[in-house]
């Protein structure tokens, strides 16, 4: 037994050892470690969010400031958007890095105007660690004319 649990911990231990060296070898960690967060929009969930769907937003041929969005997430954050495929109708979830979002959204976003408006949120927390689900409107601009989305 005594074997067994020392053998549990060395790997828990290797675990835990390579989940955290892994940070330091991350292209997109490297990389969302170089742009600083304003201390105002990181002091806390509410900030944080306000800040990233303040980026998000802006009118047709308004730019994103997209280190702003950058600095807002820990190396490793990933943003899972959830959907109906429209073509086979079937759900699913795109984990993505927040250079993925930036690479996939950013284009559009700036073509046809995207405003964000939060609708719901909800947060579980344990310690010094939140999980946060926030639920948005968007409002673009289709074929000449308003769409929303949610």
């Amino acid at each position: 037994m005594k074997k067994q649990l020392t053998l549990t911990l060395l790997i828990i231990l290797v675990s835990a050892f390579t989940v955290f060296s892994q940070d330091k070898k991350d292209g997109d960690a490297k990389k969302s470690m170089a742009y600083k967060a304003n201390p105002e929009d990181v002091k806390s969930i509410d900030s944080i969010l306000k800040a990233t769907y303040d980026v998000i937003s802006g009118g047709v041929g308004v730019k994103r400031n997209w280190n702003r969005f950058r600095s807002l997430f820990h190396p490793s954050a990933r943003l899972t958007p959830t959907g109906r495929n429209p073509q086979t109708g079937e759900f699913g979830a795109r984990p993505l890095t927040p250079q993925d979002y930036v690479d996939r959204s950013g284009k559009f976003l700036v073509a046809n105007g995207f405003t964000e408006k939060e609708i719901g949120r909800s947060v579980d927390r344990f310690g010094n660690i939140a999980q946060v689900f926030s639920s948005y409107e968007g409002t673009f601009m289709q074929n000449g004319k308003p769409a929303t989305i949610r």
